[in-house]
């Protein structure tokens, strides 16, 4: 049995809420369905990230985000998917949430990992890089962007 159009849209929706709710809890911003709002989700069928981050949520939360909500999983369409949607200076992530996980699964490119890595090891705080372009952050952490 196929799961109907609308059924899909909301447990994508579904996903997308619980993430701008958890980055609320991790920020202290709060998190509305206003145009306004600091995080925001977009609505269904919409092109673009699919959690909206405005100011001083932009600032400290540095990922353009892709969600998928399902059981089956297309991992290059979805890493093309995020590539397609990240913005400048904002390396993608896709957060994957099915039935047999606990907890969704959260994936990045490995240059974006080394990065938050390398930073932690040095005691530096990821988040005080907001505004950086993605590749002068790269290089100024030593990583190649290539």
């Amino acid at each position: 049995m196929s799961i109907s159009i609308a059924s899909r849209k909301s447990k994508g929706r579904n996903l997308q809420q619980w993430i701008c709710a958890r980055l609320s809890e991790l920020t202290g911003i709060p998190w509305g369905p206003d145009d306004d709002a600091l995080i925001s989700s977009r609505p269904m069928s919409q092109s673009g990230v699919d959690i909206i981050l405005r100011g001083e949520a932009a600032d400290r939360v540095p990922f353009s985000f892709e969600c998928k909500n399902g059981e089956s999983f297309k991992l290059v369409a979805s890493i093309e998917q995020a590539r397609a949607n990240e913005k400048p200076g904002r390396p993608w992530l896709i957060v994957h949430r099915r039935k047999k996980f606990r907890n969704p699964i959260v994936m990045m490119d490995w240059d974006t990992f080394a990065v938050m890595l390398k930073i932690q090891q040095l005691g530096h705080d990821v988040m005080k890089k907001p505004k950086e372009s993605g590749q002068q952050f790269l290089s100024d952490m030593g990583v190649s962007d290539e």
